[in-house]
């Protein structure tokens, strides 16, 4: 009888392949297993039955290599053998010592995540430092965990780290346990948490000079990390009510004083400014309020500046008149009182104009400045005007008879003195 297409077979180590929905007559041909596995057989030791027609697609190849699987490519056609998830090698012989070309599990401490081929280097993926899988073969990363004695969490970047002084770990893939109850566990270590003081690794340590045991920051204190140090002290003239503070900008300038402390954690810098001749404070300088005197002037953005012809007592933190001798022009904040040029005087206190200070006796004003009479001109008294010639009826020996001193300072008059003196 004549043959059929039904009645074909494909020949030992070939598999059978067909396109879906098409035409038997049109779609079906017979493909090679590929290098590394054989055709499948019935139980009866023949090759498979002939195509059956509800079938999609028949892959009647089979790997050699016992932990391999027969991938088939996109195209439908192609097929290798690969490695299963968890193992590495080439699939190409398992009954071979070369470890290269059989499929072999990988070690606990690695994993791999699918199907491939290649050495242990590139197909097996480290868990982490000290992490390990619970057993050879491991498909997943989520199969790492940290061993009993380690602490540290499953991920990406699994690091197991030893149970140091101070803590311990009876359990897999979890923190270590703080011996003390205050502490914070970390992958190797405890620390004090923020708003605690102290060194958390001392704790058992049975030696009361050196243990320190996580302790809540008291008033003007703050910590705002996690580690085993002190809680620091609030900055200069701030203050803070609360305890267990974990950040310094919970520190507030004390009344006459300014400033933003909430920068960084644990920075020394910035500090509270004076309110200068001020009175409240706060965040900003401009909640300093100028004391209500007279001699005080507001020049905005919290400034307060003593009124001209007054300087800054810093010691009094107030304005005071300019002493004798001394002047400022205008308002300053915090501004000395400036001395009168050489061989001037002010004949009062609380002067507001260089104009105010005069030329002392036998000194006239030239140029700006006071400059001595030299005879036959004199001065005999204190102003800003020039020296004066000596007239003609006087007698050149009657220029040195007297000298003029400067004013009293009981009396701010002037005292004769003999030359002879």
């Amino acid at each position: 009888p004549q043959a059929t297409l039904s009645s074909c077979v494909c020949d030992h180590n070939c598999t059978h392949r067909r396109w879906d929905n098409a035409p038997l007559s049109e779609s079906t041909w017979c493909v090679h297993c590929p290098s590394n596995s054989r055709r499948l057989e019935d139980l009866s030791g023949e090759p498979d039955t002939p195509i059956d027609d509800n079938r999609k697609m028949i892959d009647d190849c089979v790997c050699n290599e016992w932990f391999s699987s027969l991938i088939v490519g996109d195209d439908k056609i192609s097929m290798s053998c690969q490695c299963n998830p968890g193992y590495w090698g080439n699939a190409a012989n398992p009954y071979t010592n070369d470890q290269n070309a059989r499929c072999n599990p990988c070690p606990t401490y690695t994993f791999t995540t699918g199907y491939g081929t290649g050495n242990q280097a590139t197909r097996c993926g480290s868990c982490g430092f000290n992490a390990k899988t619970p057993y050879d073969g491991a498909y997943g990363q989520d199969l790492c965990y940290c061993p009993v004695g380690y602490g540290g969490l499953t991920g990406e970047y699994t690091s197991c780290q030893a149970c140091q002084g101070g803590s311990k770990n009876d359990n897999t893939n979890t923190l270590c346990t703080c011996d003390d109850p205050n502490a914070i566990a970390t992958p190797g270590t405890c620390n004090c948490p923020a708003g605690f003081g102290g060194n958390a690794l001392t704790y058992n340590s049975g030696n009361p000079n050196i243990t320190k045991p996580c302790t809540t920051c008291v008033a003007n204190t703050y910590k705002g990390d996690v580690s085993n140090t002190d809680c620091l002290l609030c900055p200069e003239n701030s203050i803070n009510n609360k305890t267990g503070s974990t950040s310094r900008g919970e520190c507030l300038c004390q009344p006459g004083y300014w400033g933003e402390l909430a920068v960084g954690l644990n920075a020394s810098t910035p500090s509270c400014s004076k309110c200068y001749l001020a009175t409240g404070g706060g965040k900003k300088h401009s909640d300093c309020q100028c004391v209500q005197d007279a001699a005080i002037v507001p020049m905005g953005g919290g400034d307060c500046a003593c009124f001209q012809g007054y300087g800054y007592n810093q010691g009094l933190d107030q304005c005071v008149k300019c002493p004798p001798n001394f002047y400022k022009p205008a308002p300053a904040s915090r501004a000395n009182c400036t001395a009168c040029p050489a061989n001037s005087i002010t004949q009062q206190t609380g002067t507001d104009a260089l104009s105010n200070c005069l030329c002392n006796v036998a000194y006239g004003y030239e140029g700006g400045v006071c400059v001595q009479c030299v005879p036959p001109k004199y001065k005999q008294v204190v102003g800003n005007t020039p020296c004066l010639m000596a007239t003609s009826s006087m007698h050149p020996s009657s220029w040195a008879c007297l000298l003029y001193t400067s004013p009293s300072p009981r009396d701010a008059t002037l005292s004769r003195m003999p030359s002879s003196a």
